[in-house]
């Protein structure tokens, strides 16, 4: 589902919807978000995302 929103994201930047910088409030939401249900497999989740970029 994460994935799912993230790929949405990115396509609302893509076509405009969305400016790079509200694109990036967007991303940090969606991490601060999963960081603080301290879960780890989010955390594992959240680290693998920013080793990609």
């Amino acid at each position: 589902m994460v994935n799912t929103w993230l790929v949405f994201l990115r396509f609302q930047l893509m076509r405009g919807l969305l400016t790079a910088s509200e694109h990036e409030i967007e991303l940090e939401l969606v991490k601060t978000t999963l960081a603080a249900t301290g879960l780890p497999h989010w955390k594992e989740f959240i680290s693998a995302w920013e080793a990609s970029c």
